[in-house]
């Protein structure tokens, strides 16, 4: 099972890919995490990350994303079950992605999570995350007690990350709109992508997204 999960940014594709990858028991690689981590972490690649300014929404090269893939897959980490969270999110990297790294396409599905943009805005200025283990939270949706400003799983600090600051978060929606239509038109094109509505809540749209999974993989 290779699940791409697409959608724009504050669409709850990090709060579904932990849903699913404990569901199907899926391996979870997300490229914003990676590329932060880089950042996080002063790598050189970090620093050479950094001046694209992806906190305002821009995407690293497409040649940049598709190695660290095309890294992953030479180590051995796209052998078993996976989602690929944040990829692809330009028609190149789609392109690459078929071309190069997945071997049999019908074991590929990509699952595009959208929803009104005003609910999306909404949604993102309640969005919290640990600065330990990564866990994302929503202060409406969640269960607990954040006036602790801590993580019931690690113990972490929780903390709105920078490019959740609704200025930017609104170019990262424009940039995101205007790049990945054409990812969206080509997997549907190769009969391979679903779209959910990510409306509502966690646990419905998580319901909707196995009732696709389950449908897509009964018929192969």
């Amino acid at each position: 099972m290779k699940i791409l999960l697409i959608g724009p940014p504050g669409v709850g594709k990090g709060t579904q890919s932990e849903l699913i990858c404990s569901f199907y028991k899926l391996n979870h690689i997300s490229t914003g995490n990676i590329l932060r981590k880089h950042i996080d972490e002063q790598t050189e690649l970090g620093k050479f990350i950094s001046s694209f300014k992806i906190h305002e929404g821009n995407f690293v090269p497409d040649d940049l994303i598709n190695n660290l893939i095309k890294d992953m897959k030479h180590d051995g980490l796209l052998e078993n079950s996976y989602l690929l969270d944040g990829y692809p999110r330009t028609i190149d990297q789609s392109v690459f992605y078929v071309n190069n790294i997945i071997s049999n396409l019908n074991e590929c599905i990509a699952i595009y999570l959208d929803a009104d943009r005003d609910y999306i805005i909404n949604r993102i200025m309640k969005r919290r995350i640990c600065n330990k283990c990564g866990r994302i939270y929503n202060l409406s949706q969640y269960n607990h007690k954040f006036s602790d400003n801590v993580c019931s799983k690690c113990g972490g600090k929780l903390i709105q990350r920078l490019d959740d600051n609704i200025d930017v978060f609104k170019n990262r929606l424009e940039i995101y709109d205007k790049t990945t239509k054409d990812v969206v038109r080509y997997f549907k094109e190769l009969k391979v992508l679903f779209e959910v509505n990510a409306l509502g809540e966690i646990k419905d749209v998580f319901n909707r997204i196995k009732n696709v999974i389950g449908e897509y993989y009964d018929s192969y």
